[in-house]
């Protein structure tokens, strides 16, 4: 059934798919892991074994892939999915940013005042990225919601066009 998962432009639509729905993709743990995610409080995994052939640890990916295809519904509680950092932690996170690197938006470079800082995950949480400092960046709200869940290669041409470092696509 899945053995189209192994083909990888399926396997990219199946996580934006995922991403679009609330899940996290999680970094694999083994080479034999095809994709890890977590949705509804529950970490999936689909692997490929030796032969190629596509195995789910959890039924929530089986249900996943299968509503993916056509066949189902799927839902996630993104209360569950999520989890919401408390404010002070989110606060200590902003100023060891701004320790580290001033007051500019990472993108435009203009200096951001203080109720417009946000802090802007590097590598999104949806792409396997986590709160650690060396993938976070101080950024004006307006340029955070440009960049919500862009790669991490569209970040950086986001933030080359905002600072005029292209134009007409050469640098």
């Amino acid at each position: 059934m899945a053995k189209d998962l192994t083909h990888k432009k399926t396997l990219e639509n199946f996580k934006e798919w995922l991403v679009g729905r609330g899940a996290e993709i999680l970094p694999p743990t083994s080479e034999y892991e095809v994709l890890r995610f977590r949705a509804n409080a529950v970490t999936s995994i689909v692997y490929k074994n030796g032969a190629g052939n596509i195995s789910y640890y959890a039924n929530e990916a089986k249900k996943a892939y299968r509503a993916f295809r056509g066949d189902g519904e799927y839902k996630t509680d993104a209360r569950k999915t999520k989890k919401r950092l408390k404010s002070s932690k989110k606060e200590q996170r902003k100023e060891a940013v701004r320790e580290r690197d001033g007051n500019d938006c990472f993108f435009c470079g203009e200096v951001v005042p203080k109720q417009d800082q946000t802090v802007e995950h590097l590598l999104s949480l949806a792409h396997g990225g986590n709160h650690h400092l060396s993938n976070l960046a101080l950024s004006c709200a307006s340029c955070n919601y440009l960049a919500s869940h862009m790669s991490l290669v569209e970040k950086i041409k986001l933030r080359e066009e905002k600072r005029g470092a292209v134009s007409n696509g050469k640098a």
